[in-house]
């Protein structure tokens, strides 16, 4: 926790009263307690006619790269700024061909960033890196800025081989950390990168797939991590891959060999990797990809009679990509049902009308099952748990709402269900005689869900 100056980026409610004011001489002294990770600060007093003072105070210093002055041209530039971390605000100190900056800024604490503006032989190649964290910038003073960089050189290897000198088959590495920022090191097609000034720290080694054949493609490849505290002129990077393929099926049949009734599949990882396999009416894929576990995702390209309407779905979760195999299943259901509106039907006009979403739990992907004034809708859904969303589109006549839940913790795992989506206020499941019947369950079959319950 640490003390903050006001400043009028923060919320104020102002209450005219005549008990109590607060006057402008006292606001500059004003301090509250604070935490970056509690939610903003809101003050809530009372004025009468008075002004508000802005505190400023003047930032100076100069620049300087391993304790020497920086190049002096606009050709192997950086630009140093600083960033307010409790707004996100950021502007510019200076360039660093400018050796040295002087700045009014409004007191408070603030972050030093870094970025190359134009990449050359010796300003580090990093952008958007934190060189200093919650600077306490509250009256005149002098802040010299001094960056420790060192030069990286390597070979880019696949499976211990060099890539392809082809820019029809390569991809880009990059380094990259949370404090250091990102550094393009360079594209395969040229084999290898040479005297790249970096910024000493942690970093992450990434691949970026820009055209690929026999490379990988992932877009965000995790390929080792490292720390740089030298020059370091054997930095060579060795990505491994296997060539990964299987079938597309849908409850165990080969998916639609129709490009107007399909999706498309991807591998994707947390740290946002992500691998594009193929379009579901190829019916199979195989790529190049990289060693590494992995989610599996569903993204409906064209609707049809037979594929799941989910716009983004999850259909496989932490698969190990180490072999050569690995066949795609979607297990599906069909729903259908009606839209009520107090047990009655929806007014049939575009003028007073909304829309049913199935929303998806995991993904938060919103699946419009139809528009009220359609009455009915059938569909093919992805097993997963769903939420039922009334969202309002047009017209005076029905419920406002433009994001009410009628229901919730809907598990889409019962073949045949019938689902009777009454807006007030709940959402009913009439399940076939094919589906288990879940908890709560009435004699009729009805399922109200706004009831706690699982399948």
């Amino acid at each position: 926790m640490k003390t903050h100056l006001l400043k009028p980026v923060f919320p104020v409610l102002l209450l005219l009263a005549s008990s109590v004011a607060v006057h402008a001489a006292a606001l500059p002294n004003l301090v509250f307690r604070s935490s970056f990770e509690e939610s903003e600060a809101c003050l809530v007093f009372a004025v009468q006619n008075d002004t508000i003072n802005v505190p400023a105070v003047n930032i100076s210093g100069q620049f300087t790269l391993n304790g020497n002055a920086f190049p002096n041209s606009e050709y192997d530039d950086a630009i140093f700024s600083l960033r307010d971390p409790m707004t996100g605000d950021v502007f510019k100190l200076g360039n660093s061909h400018d050796h040295q900056y002087s700045v009014n800024i409004v007191a408070g604490y603030y972050d030093v960033i870094y970025s190359v503006q134009t990449p050359g032989d010796f300003a580090p190649h990093n952008v958007d890196a934190v060189l200093q964290e919650d600077v306490a910038l509250l009256t005149n003073r002098v802040l010299n800025i001094n960056v420790i960089a060192h030069s990286v050189s390597g070979d880019f290897m696949h499976n211990g081989n060099p890539f392809p000198a082809s820019q029809y088959d390569h991809g880009i590495f990059f380094l990259d950390g949370e404090r250091t920022g990102r550094v393009e090191l360079g594209d395969t097609k040229f084999l290898s990168f040479e005297n790249v000034p970096v910024l000493q720290g942690d970093y992450q080694i990434r691949y970026q797939s820009v055209q690929a054949a026999t490379v990988p493609w992932n877009t965000w490849g995790f390929a080792g991590g490292l720390n740089i505290a030298a020059d370091n002129n054997s930095l060579d990077i060795d990505i491994q891959s296997v060539t990964l393929g299987g079938r597309f099926t849908q409850n165990g049949t080969l998916m639609p060999a129709s490009e107007y009734d399909d999706g498309e599949f991807y591998l994707e990882t947390a740290s946002g990797d992500r691998v594009f396999l193929e379009n579901s009416h190829f019916q199979s894929y195989e790529k190049p990809v990289m060693l590494g576990n992995y989610d599996v995702f569903w993204e409906l390209e064209t609707p049809g009679s037979t594929v799941p309407f989910n716009v983004r779905a999850r259909v496989g979760s932490d698969l190990s990509v180490a072999g050569g195999t690995l066949n795609v299943n979607i297990v599906s259901y069909p729903v259908s049902g009606n839209f009520t509106l107090n047990g009655g039907v929806f007014p049939a006009s575009a003028l007073n009308t909304g829309q049913i979403v199935l929303r998806d739990q995991l993904t938060q992907a919103e699946n419009v099952l139809g528009l009220t004034l359609e009455g009915t809708y059938k569909h093919q859904v992805i097993e997963g748990n769903y939420d039922f969303v009334y969202q309002h589109l047009q017209g005076d006549d029905i419920p406002q709402n433009k994001n009410a839940t009628l229901s919730t913790g809907v598990a889409g795992k019962c073949r045949g269900v019938q689902h009777q989506c009454n807006v007030q206020p709940v959402c009913r499941l009439r399940l076939s005689q094919r589906a288990a019947v879940p908890r709560f369950a009435t004699a009729a079959g009805e399922y109200p869900v706004s009831q706690p319950g699982q399948w």
